[in-house]
C-alpha cells in the first residue's frame, strides 16, 4: 500500500515537472502543422453544412448536432498518426508503422459510438422493460470489464509505440493494467486537465446562441471545434507522459 501511494505521488510530481512540460512543448511545436490542418479540414466540412448541398449538408449538420466528442472521435484516425510522429520526434509519418494506430482508434472509438448509438435507439424507441434490461446488462458489462476500461488509454498508446507494439496483445494488456494502477493519479490529471478549457468554450457557445449572436449551428461547430483541438492537445500530453513513464512497467509478461 505504501509503495502504491509512493508511486501515485511520484506520478503527480512528474506531471508538474519541468522535464515533462519541456517535452510537451517540443511535441506540440512539431504537431502544430497537423493540428492546424485538421482544424482547417473541420472548418471546410462545417462550411459545407452552410452551403445546403443536397445529400451532403444534412449529414454534416446531423453530425454537428451530435454530442461531443463524436466529431473528435470521427477525425481521430486522421490526426493520431501525426501526433504519434510528433511525440517521437519524427518529421515524417511512416504510414506502414502508423496503421496500427488507425486500426485501434477506429476499433476503440467505433465500439464507443456503437454503444452510444445502441443506447440512444433503446432509450427513444424501445419499451421501458427493454430499457431496464439494457441498463442492467450495460452495468454488468461495465463492472466485469472495468479494469480493461480503465487501462484502455494506456493500452491504446502502448499498442502503437515501441517496444510494446511488437509484443503480444496479452502482454500489452498486462503492461497497461500495471501502469494504470501505479500511475493512475498522473494519468487522470493529464487526461482531464483540458476540461476547464472545454467547459469555458461550451458556456461561451451556449451564451452566444442564447443571445442570438450566432445561429445554433455555429454554436455547435464552435463546441466541436474546441473539442477537436482539446483532444489533439490531450493526446500529445498523454503520449508524452506515457513515453516518459512506461519503462518500469514494460517487463510485465
Amino acid at each position: 500500500m505504501l509503495s502504491l501511494l509512493g508511486a501515485w505521488l511520484a506520478s503527480l510530481r512528474h506531471v508538474f515537472s519541468f522535464l515533462y512540460w519541456h517535452h510537451v512543448g517540443r511535441a506540440l511545436h512539431r504537431a502544430l502543422p497537423s493540428v492546424l490542418i485538421v482544424l482547417g479540414c473541420f472548418c471546410a466540412v462545417v462550411g459545407l453544412a452552410f452551403l445546403r448541398i443536397p445529400y451532403i449538408s444534412l449529414p454534416i449538420e446531423i453530425g454537428l448536432r451530435s454530442i461531443p466528442p463524436v466529431m473528435a472521435m470521427l477525425f481521430s484516425p486522421f490526426y493520431i498518426p501525426f501526433l504519434i510522429g510528433a511525440v517521437r520526434g519524427q518529421s515524417t509519418v511512416l504510414w506502414a508503422d502508423r496503421w496500427s494506430a488507425i486500426r485501434w482508434s477506429c476499433l476503440g472509438y467505433g465500439l464507443i459510438l456503437l454503444a452510444i448509438g445502441g443506447l440512444y435507439i433503446v432509450y427513444f424507441e424501445a419499451s421501458v422493460e427493454c430499457l431496464l434490461w439494457a441498463v442492467a446488462v450495460l452495468c454488468c458489462a461495465v463492472l466485469v470489464s472495468l479494469p480493461c476500461l480503465l487501462s484502455f488509454p494506456v493500452f491504446s498508446a502502448a499498442v502503437v509505440l515501441p517496444p510494446m507494439n511488437t509484443r503480444s496483445v496479452g502482454a500489452v494488456w498486462r503492461h497497461a493494467k500495471r501502469m494504470t494502477l501505479y500511475e493512475f493519479p498522473g494519468l487522470l490529471l493529464v487526461m482531464f486537465c483540458l476540461w476547464p478549457f472545454s467547459y469555458v468554450v461550451y458556456q461561451l457557445a451556449a451564451w452566444l446562441a442564447c443571445m442570438k449572436c450566432v445561429p445554433p449551428l455555429c454554436a455547435y461547430a464552435l463546441v466541436h471545434g474546441a473539442t477537436l483541438l482539446s483532444w489533439q492537445i490531450g493526446w500529445v500530453l498523454f503520449l508524452v507522459y506515457y513515453q516518459q513513464r512506461k519503462r518500469p512497467y514494460m517487463g510485465t509478461e
